[in-house]
């Protein structure tokens, strides 16, 4: 058992969805846990959501539907929002932006979303309708992140703060300042107990739910931090962006454990495996790059070429038929899933690559 333990971790299998570029700019992605929707934000305010299954999407009877106003498109072109009761997705407006952000709440009932409108909006999964709305931002709303229990959500802004809210009330129990710049990304600890962020500053902030405190704050990176992941089992923290760069942390001494090279251009998100062996990681190129922390983790830290050549816990990478991943998310039966625009024309709204 210790000599299967200690040997290269296996590749995952990797499901890719691409999302036909001649929709309106994808801005974000997020997928339920059991693998059975992903959702999608775009450019001109329009959520839309996709059956990755073969039954399909059904809407139960609601009392309004404000979705269905049209508030806002960069397209001249006139669409017709109506969908059947049941079909393989569903279009879902209500923002008067680009949406940045999408999450599930556990359950697969509720999905929150974010956008450059300053707002963030609560949809029911069963109508398909936006069922609340959440005010307390001055400016574009980056990211947003579910705790795990579902208890609380927290945002990212470009007003430098990050904020901690729960669904029962519409504003904010917490205000998390002391970024200088944009906070670009936020995450939640396993535990619930902390929150990370990232911020165009270049630092890495962790902070205590229970009273909005810094608990850690780390010079991480140089340039805009995009992407943060916990590990499952909340030891390691890990942080990408703009410089192509992805650290691991170990957050009980605030050490860097390791800095993985081998990203030609921005990483936009990274996720770890079910058991923490392995890290995925994609952005702004049509390549995954999987990572093995277990050797990076016994390793001393910076081990990767200075002419930015592959790190040696660099594990496999696989070519995408995307311009850049905005999803790189491990399932629960750790399934690895890819979600991006097409780098060529398309004919279907989304397709899948398995």
């Amino acid at each position: 058992i210790k000599k299967v333990r200690e040997g290269t971790p296996c590749i995952p299998s990797i499901c890719l969805y691409t999302v036909s570029d001649r929709l309106s700019g994808l801005c974000s992605a997020s997928q339920v846990d059991d693998s059975s929707m992903l959702a999608c934000g775009f450019e001109d305010s329009a959520i839309r959501l996709y059956s990755l299954l073969p039954r399909p999407l059904r809407s139960d009877p609601a009392d309004v539907d404000i979705s269905r106003v049209r508030l806002y498109c960069d397209s001249n072109e006139v669409e017709d929002d109506s969908t059947p009761e049941e079909s393989d997705s569903k279009l879902l407006r209500g923002h008067s932006g680009p949406v940045y952000g999408l999450d599930f709440l556990p359950g697969n009932e509720v999905m929150l979303s974010c956008s450059e409108d300053t707002t963030v909006r609560a949809w029911s999964l069963k109508t398909h309708t936006n069922v609340a709305i959440y005010r307390g931002h001055s400016y574009p709303i980056w990211d947003i992140d579910v705790g795990p229990l579902g208890i609380y959500f927290a945002t990212a802004s470009k007003d430098t703060t990050a904020k901690i809210w729960t669904l029962e009330r519409t504003f904010p129990l917490r205000i998390l300042a002391g970024h200088n710049m944009d906070v670009d990304c936020v995450r939640f600890h396993p535990n619930c107990n902390y929150v990370a962020t990232g911020s165009s500053d270049r630092c890495l902030r962790l902070w205590s739910v229970q009273d909005g405190r810094v608990v850690r704050s780390l010079p991480a990176h140089r340039g805009t931090i995009f992407a943060l992941a916990f590990s499952p089992d909340g030891q390691l923290l890990a942080s990408a962006g703009e410089d192509r760069r992805i650290k691991v942390w170990d957050l009980g001494s605030s050490s860097l454990l390791k800095e993985l090279r081998g990203h030609t251009d921005a990483v936009y998100s990274i996720s770890f495996s079910r058991d923490g062996s392995v890290l995925a990681s994609g952005g702004a190129e049509p390549l995954v790059h999987l990572w093995d922390l277990r050797r990076s983790v016994s390793s001393s830290p910076s081990d990767a070429d200075s002419n930015g050549h592959m790190s040696p816990e660099h594990l496999a990478s696989f070519p995408t038929s995307t311009s850049s991943l905005h999803l790189v998310r491990y399932a629960p039966r750790n399934l690895l899933t890819l979600a991006g625009s097409t780098a060529a024309g398309s004919t279907a709204d989304i397709s899948s690559i398995s």
